[in-house]
């Protein structure tokens, strides 16, 4: 389970298959004030809520604050791609990738310095 939550924690696809979750146990990080925050909202009922989490990283993902809030489940099922700085991230939702193996393996990033794939 623990490589499979760093897999999953680093955006990598390689030994973790698509349905297993990511739970995050550590507590949030109250961020310095004067951040730009974003609170992602969990649509529900497997939907994908990738368009959702990349608005958020592009609006908070500079300096900024992005939450995740505890209870809230998010469903992965297009590619997220993201350059941030100095962000603070309260991870502490679940997140699972949709279980399409077919579409993560024709869409996958390759990351040149190991083997896997990248999807977030």
């Amino acid at each position: 389970m623990l490589l499979s939550t760093l897999t999953l924690c680093l955006g990598i696809l390689a030994t973790t298959s698509a349905d297993q979750i990511w739970r995050p146990t550590y507590p949030a990080y109250s961020p310095p004030d004067g951040r730009s925050t974003c609170t992602v909202r969990a649509l529900g009922n497997q939907q994908d809520d990738s368009p959702n989490i990349l608005r958020a990283f592009n609006d908070c993902g500079n300096n900024g604050h992005i939450i995740f809030p505890a209870g809230e489940k998010y469903t992965v099922a297009s590619v997220i791609n993201v350059q941030l700085n100095d962000v603070v991230i309260d991870w502490m939702g679940e997140w699972q990738l949709a279980p399409n193996k077919t579409y993560w393996a024709n869409n996958s990033i390759p990351i040149a310095f190991q083997v896997g794939l990248k999807v977030f």
